[in-house]
Parts: C-alpha cells; sequence; structure tokens
C-alpha cells in the first residue's frame, strides 16, 4: 500500500480501479479483495492523490513521486506504453484522465 498526497492541493474529480489480479495472483478474487487504486486529479490536469494498494505499489508509487515532484501532469501520460501483464493501475487510471482532460 503506498499513497501520495500534493502539497498544494486543488478541487478535482475522483477515479478509482479495483486492482489487477488475474491467474496465479496472491489476490482473493472470488472474495472480491482485489486491491484498489484511487486518485484525485484537478481541472488543469494536476495530480492530487494517489492511493494504491497492489503488488506493484511499492515500486511504481516511488516513480510517481519523482514525476510529480518534476511537474509531471495527467496529459504527460497519454502516451504512456502498458506493460502486460502488470499489476500497476496506476497508468491505466492516468491514462483515462489524459482522455478526458
Amino acid at each position: 500500500m503506498a499513497f501520495i498526497n500534493a502539497e498544494n492541493k486543488k478541487n478535482g474529480i475522483n477515479g478509482h480501479l479495483k486492482g489487477s489480479a488475474g491467474p496465479g495472483s496472491f489476490w482473493r478474487v472470488h472474495d472480491g479483495k482485489t486491491g484498489l487504486t484511487k486518485m484525485n486529479i484537478s481541472e488543469d490536469g494536476d495530480i492530487n492523490e494517489i492511493f494504491s494498494i497492489s503488488p506493484s505499489s511499492r515500486t511504481s508509487m516511488a516513480y510517481m513521486s519523482k514525476l510529480l515532484r518534476e511537474g509531471q501532469k495527467v496529459d504527460d501520460f497519454d502516451d504512456f506504453m502498458e506493460v502486460h501483464p502488470s499489476t500497476d493501475a496506476i497508468y491505466k487510471l492516468l491514462r483515462f484522465f489524459a482522455r478526458f482532460e
């Protein structure tokens, strides 16, 4: 589990996605326990918050923290390339928000 909160958080829209799960994963899919990724994006594309409960949270949130400190916005993830299979749902939400930004 990992989370990032922006220091100067603005009003924004929330989105969430159940965690990725597949054959052989440690999630209890039949019980609906598949993790969660949630984020808040401001109207001007700033990423205010990211919460992630997944096997990849530890790694992906470290990189996201660096990118956000460098000023990356949701539009910057529009052409992010997916690597399959992945338990990371962060980029999926970012690409979704980027298309409607």
